[in-house]
């Protein structure tokens, strides 16, 4: 996930800058460790975590400002995850300004910190 410093709303018919958005699903990791998630953002962001079938509970990372002018910002937060386990995870945002900025990267002692790849997140299955 990486919406860094666009112009561009991540759905053609929103809005720029005046907009929310909530990205909801899966993820897990090659190796068991802690790892570090690092959220790049302007304006307003929350980041949930849990085990599959447990409760998110607090925020890993809860950064909500929504008036425009809230300068952008890096916020951090670690969780323990096993090789090949399905953490459910969620993740809040909301633009208000002119320019949108959202990047979910990780790291751990394994690996450098780098954008979460699509191979490890998953979404939640699709009803009808």
């Amino acid at each position: 996930m990486n919406f860094a410093s666009s112009s561009v709303p991540p759905i053609a018919w929103v809005t720029t800058g005046d907009f929310s958005a909530r990205f909801e699903g899966f993820i897990t990791a090659e190796f068991t460790e802690t790892f570090t998630f690092t959220i790049a953002h302007d304006n307003g962001v929350r980041f949930y975590m849990a085990a599959v079938g447990g409760a998110y509970g607090t925020a890993l990372i809860d950064s909500w400002q929504n008036d425009g002018l809230s300068a952008a910002g890096t916020h951090t937060a670690t969780f323990a995850m096993v090789a090949g386990t399905f953490y459910k995870i969620k993740i809040e945002w909301n633009d208000a300004g002119v320019t949108n900025n959202l990047k979910f990267e990780w790291s751990s002692a394994s690996q450098t910190q780098t954008v979460v790849p699509p191979t490890a997140l998953y979404p939640l299955a699709e009803s009808k």
